[in-house]
């Protein structure tokens, strides 16, 4: 009996030290403004994303802010693999604090170590229902689908069409060279107000091809 009940203690000791050891080597916590006192450390952070851009070679940059307004605090996350995040969207994050040309950032160096917390949804909607209440949507996530006019890649502009109705999209650069006038496309993104032009315009975040 005591030499069947050994292995036994001994395996779940070995289970209990691993489990111990495993919370003592969990990156710390930290607030985005916590940030610049672990240069150099791995740290845990969360907070919404304000931003989403795809660099020209690749890599991807989120930039976040602290999910409560105080205390202040923002910071961007470095990413070699893309990570399907949206504005609004809250997740948790490891990685290693550094300063990049003066400002601080979190480099994830895999994307399963980005995690959402919350998914904040995009309403999917038509132009023309969008023309017809502005004010409704202002600010809110959208995702709209048409024809593209008026391709401009100077400006990083393209007008969508649908029924009959039209937007003006500015567009991440990254998303324009693959585009041409006349394909059907999806854009993600926020209606916005230009007060020089009297017009509304979509921001787009992303820009997808659709049949």
């Amino acid at each position: 009996m005591r030499r069947e009940t050994a292995p036994l203690i001994l395996s779940t000791a070995g289970v209990t030290i691993l489990y111990l050891l495993s919370l003592i080597l969990q990156p710390p916590h930290v607030t985005l403004d916590e940030i610049p006192s672990f240069e150099g450390e791995t740290v845990e952070i969360a907070g919404v994303v304000t931003s989403v851009y795809i660099t020209s070679s690749g890599n991807q940059i989120i930039g976040l802010r602290n999910i409560q307004n105080e205390p202040p605090g923002n910071t961007t996350i470095f990413s070699m693999d893309k990570i399907d995040v949206n504005v609004d969207d809250i997740i948790k994050a490891k990685g290693s604090v550094q300063k990049y040309e003066g400002k601080w950032e979190i480099v994830v160096h895999n994307k399963n170590n980005v995690q959402i917390i919350k998914r904040m949804s995009t309403q999917k909607t038509s132009i023309w229902v969008v023309a017809t209440e502005p004010e409704r949507y202002m600010s809110l996530p959208l995702s709209l689908t048409g024809e593209i006019k008026n391709l401009k890649i100077s400006r990083n502009t393209f007008t969508l069409t649908n029924n009959g109705y039209s937007i003006t999209v500015f567009s991440p650069p990254q998303y324009l060279f693959n585009l041409t006038t006349g394909e059907h496309v999806k854009v993600d993104g926020r209606l916005l107000y230009d007060d020089k032009t009297f017009s509304y315009y979509l921001l787009g975040e992303r820009v997808i091809k659709v049949d």
